[in-house]
């Protein structure tokens, strides 16, 4: 029964932070979800009102503006633990605990397809195959690139610069177009318009348009030259690269052609620069990889694998 209401509770703060944006379809499936429990019906009048309290704005006496209403979630949060105590449940930290994570979601590609997402404060991501970020549906201007790869179109407001973390690296945006990709260790950030800053709270360096940076384990940042059409070439079935590792061209051309490339350890540093088209299919892509660095390709159970020597080999 605790349970039951924690959960008629956690679905209706979803609801409330979801309906401002709300469009038809979504407020006919709220409706139904309301008739269909009138603890949902209790529930969710309780943290509209307390919701309706808590943002009255606060002044002070000496004061001629008031002070800022709470953020979406802390008022949620607050409401949520006023009505854990008036239904006896208790244990409201831990609640609190569990809601926040509802908030952030996950927006995972396979190596079918990528996939676009437009946040609502107008920002586009363009996330690549075999990708995974984590997005805020209180917070539009944040965004943590778990892996693969995600090209960003920000909107600038300087007033609340959008955000991206990925690992313990953050990004801070200065109106701008970027690329992130985080694959283990390795993160590369290159930068098509606007800028991006790096680290600001720590070495806070700056960006511009045809800048790329690269941080490999706990090696110090190295930040190269790129051409600036380069930048998120994935959504035009090309990759540039400049004085870059193999097994970095080859986990970016594994992930556009939507298959794994593995790299024999005696060639995974090999320094090359070009451009590969991914627009003729898987085979022809991984061909051309293998040609460009003198390498041969050969099949694998569930992929490739690139040596200076084998049989069967392209």
């Amino acid at each position: 029964m605790i349970d039951d209401r924690r959960e008629a509770i956690r679905q209706a703060i979803d609801w409330h932070l979801r309906l401002p944006q709300a469009d038809e379809q979504a407020w006919h499936q709220f409706v139904l979800w309301l008739e269909a429990d009138s603890v949902h019906r209790d529930v969710y009048d309780r943290i509209a009102l307390d919701d309706s309290l808590l943002t009255q704005p606060l002044k002070a006496d000496n004061d001629d503006q008031p002070v800022a209403s709470r953020q979406p979630f802390l008022r949620m949060a607050l409401a949520a633990a006023m009505i854990l105590a008036v239904l006896g449940i208790g244990s409201a930290s831990l609640f609190l605990q569990q809601s926040a994570e509802t908030i952030r979601y996950a927006v995972e590609t396979d190596r079918a397809a990528p996939r676009s997402i437009t946040l609502a404060d107008g920002s586009r991501i363009d996330i690549n195959r075999d990708s995974r970020v984590t997005l805020d549906r209180t917070n539009p201007r944040f965004a943590i690139v778990e892996r693969g790869e995600a090209t960003f179109h920000i909107r600038h407001d300087p007033r609340a610069p959008f955000r991206v973390e990925s690992g313990s690296t953050v990004l801070q945006d200065i109106g701008t177009v970027f690329d992130v990709i985080r694959e283990g260790d390795r993160l590369d950030v290159a930068v098509a318009e606007g800028g991006v800053l790096f680290q600001p709270q720590r070495e806070a360096i700056a960006l511009k348009p045809g800048m790329q940076l690269v941080v490999r384990k706990a090696a110090r940042a190295v930040i190269r030259v790129v051409p600036t059409d380069s930048v998120g070439g994935w959504q035009r079935d090309r990759i540039e690269f400049r004085n870059a590792a193999l097994i970095d061209v080859a986990q970016d051309a594994a992930r556009i052609a939507g298959t794994s490339i593995h790299v024999a350890p005696a060639l995974s540093e090999r320094r090359l620069s070009g451009t590969l088209r991914s627009d003729h299919g898987e085979v022809e892509l991984v061909a051309a990889l293998a040609a460009l660095t003198g390498t041969r390709a050969q099949r694998i159970v569930g992929g490739w694998t690139l040596t200076a020597d084998g049989d069967g080999a392209y």
